[in-house]
């Protein structure tokens, strides 16, 4: 997608997502214009983390629950958003740093 900066500049919180489709190797896309504020800070991997003896287990148990999203893209999404939650939930039990809330 190609935007001029007047227009980024009139949707600051604009995010495009990629919908699934199992039907063709294209996918449809949807822009959101009005997102709201986006004050929330992105995950960010630490090195450290596989170092703890239970990260193993922390990405083994969030990859393999069950997820009931359509489509190739919405599934990874959705599985990568909630790994991101788990680690962020698991990390804040293991190190003092406090992991922005998604």
């Amino acid at each position: 997608m190609l935007v001029s900066s007047g227009w980024d500049e009139q949707f600051p919180n604009s995010h495009l997502r990629c919908l699934g489709s199992d039907a063709s190797d294209h996918c449809p896309l949807l822009l959101h214009t009005n997102m709201g504020s986006m004050s929330k800070s992105r995950f960010h991997f630490e090195l450290f983390l596989p170092k703890f003896p239970d990260y193993d287990q922390v990405i083994t148990e969030s990859w393999q629950a069950p997820f009931a999203g359509q489509g190739a893209f919405v599934r990874l999404d959705g599985l990568l958003r909630r790994l991101v939650k788990d680690l962020q939930r698991w990390a804040a039990t293991r190190i003092s740093y406090s992991w922005p809330a998604l």
